[in-house]
């Protein structure tokens, strides 16, 4: 390395044009995942093959009927807490039962991430420059989400109460601003629980770097909720509600993690190779650097707070990836982490760098901004997407309204197992989905196999006069109670909806004459 740095004008020059074209970058993706969720809310089908349960299970709420019940080819909740439709039926109570609500609320939270990643990095840096990097850094990764952000799904509301009372908890210093951070925590557990890691994580942290009574609370405020909560509703719901929400999320996971071995194994990289550090190799690397570098002369509680912090994001990205199997919304927590971290080093590691070079600080510290900045923008540049491809396009709206004209020419019970809430546009009642079905048929047991039971019994007595296939998983036994039709084949290019081929109605399947 020179001993002498290079001249100082130029480097500064280099690292202001650089802060600049950060600044482009970071309005332009913010910018473009506003427009493009705004446009996708009114969207009047689903934009992913889980919403249309979702919108029926909030139709429950608004209906005033309970969400933890005995499974059955009508109805199985999804294994999820019900915060997020309780939130998002008393939007539709003002909106009305459909897509839009609980995705306005999936928006509304996804704000409130930027927001609460943007608050965080100004309180710790007093600037507003890397405040907004750690923003654009997370709204940059909507692609690599596969646009999960603002689905009628349950996952930016958790990541928001997750956010907000782990970056509370930080900066609280009285019993009642740590309560307020207990409470967020434990409402991140009621969205998903999921996030049982994550808070467990900054709970050990608070017992250790905490003093006094102050240790105590954020444990007793989160976990004193959790199991109140958890108490109330497995009364309510005799029982089911643990069902959902803790015995069939641990099978799966049993189930998950024997099989995590060879998807790490295997040609994708796995979690932490392919879908973390492939993906977000710069700004992994200035997260990595800020937790090595930028802790070193924080006191003890800040570093126990980072580490445990992350740690437990992490972790609850793991869990959901690889150990329940969920898809790339799972990454959401690790990749706010990423952001976080990554803007905090644009503003820690110039400072760190400069006092390593004593009696040429300024220019170092340039030559230090420029680097760190460069990397911001690589990364940036390498995420660029085209916001066009995440709208709705003609053929999808065609394709569910063609979906719901055929429905609705059906006299008597149907089945669409794969599409939730298109039979109750169409006039129909609604019934269980497919991929809820699976779900406790995976696990088998009593409970798994009397429900498998129940759908062979149901195909075999014919009780839907039209089944919407597929019904993955009972194909055979559809095929012997049912024929295939020409009713409407779809292109083959058509999939509805979009991302999910397994989703795809083939067609409408009638009763075999007896």
């Amino acid at each position: 390395m020179p001993t002498t740095p290079p001249s100082r004008s130029r480097v500064a020059v280099a690292a202001d044009a650089s802060r600049y074209l950060v600044l482009i970058l970071v309005f332009y993706f913010i910018a473009t995942y506003l427009v493009g969720a705004s446009a996708r809310i009114l969207f009047p089908y689903a934009l992913e093959w889980i919403e249309g349960s979702v919108v029926d299970q909030i139709a429950r709420v608004v209906e005033g009927l309970p969400i933890y019940v005995e499974p059955s080819v009508d109805y199985v909740p999804a294994l999820q807490t019900p915060l997020y439709f309780w939130i998002s039926a008393g939007f539709a109570q003002v909106i009305g039962i459909g897509f839009a609500a609980p995705r306005l609320v999936s928006l509304l939270a996804t704000l409130g991430c930027l927001g609460a990643l943007y608050w965080f990095v100004w309180r710790e840096t007093a600037s507003r420059y890397p405040a907004l990097v750690a923003a654009a850094l997370f709204a940059a990764t909507y692609q690599l989400c596969d646009s999960w952000f603002d689905l009628a799904r349950v996952d930016s509301l958790g990541l928001f109460f997750m956010l907000a009372g782990g970056l509370t908890l930080h900066r609280a210093r009285t019993n009642g601003q740590l309560f307020i951070s207990g409470s967020l925590l434990g409402a991140a557990f009621f969205t998903e629980q999921t996030y049982l890691i994550a808070i467990g994580a900054l709970c050990v942290h608070c017992l250790l770097a905490r003093r006094g009574w102050h240790r105590f609370v954020v444990p007793l405020a989160s976990f004193g909720l959790i199991g109140l909560g958890s108490w109330l509703a497995h009364q309510i719901s005799h029982g089911w509600f643990d069902f959902y929400v803790f015995q069939v999320p641990w099978e799966h996971f049993d189930l998950g993690v024997g099989g995590a071995r060879q998807f790490v194994e295997s040609t994708h990289g796995g979690f932490w190779r392919a879908e973390l550090a492939a993906a977000l190799p710069l700004t992994g690397l200035l997260a990595v650097a800020f937790v090595g570098l930028g802790l070193r002369a924080r006191p003890l509680s800040d570093r126990s707070f980072y580490l445990l912090f992350a740690a437990g994001m992490l972790g609850a990205s793991w869990l959901q990836r690889i150990g329940l199997g969920d898809d790339r919304n799972a990454l959401m927590p690790a990749y706010a982490l990423i952001a976080l971290y990554a803007a905090l080093a644009v503003h820690t590691l110039p400072v760190v760098i400069a006092e390593w070079r004593a009696g040429a600080t300024a220019a170092w510290k340039s030559l230090a901004e420029l680097l760190v900045q460069t990397l911001c923008i690589l990364q940036l540049v390498a995420l660029v997407y085209d916001p066009g491809a995440e709208m709705p396009r003609e053929f999808e709206r065609q394709e569910g309204q063609r979906l719901v004209d055929l429905m609705a020419q059906i006299e008597g019970d149907i089945w669409s197992p794969a599409h939730g809430h298109l039979p109750r546009i169409a006039g129909h009642a609604p019934s269980a989905h497919i991929a809820a079905i699976l779900d406790i048929v995976r696990v088998g047991g009593p409970v798994g196999d009397a429900l498998s039971r129940q759908v062979e019994e149901t195909l075999a007595a014919q009780r839907h006069a039209a089944i919407y296939a597929p019904l993955i998983g009972f194909e055979e036994v559809l095929r012997r109670y049912y024929v295939q039709t020409r009713m409407g084949t779809p292109k083959p290019d058509r999939v509805y909806p979009r991302g999910h081929a397994s989703a795809r109605a083939f067609d409408v399947q009638l009763p075999r004459l007896r």
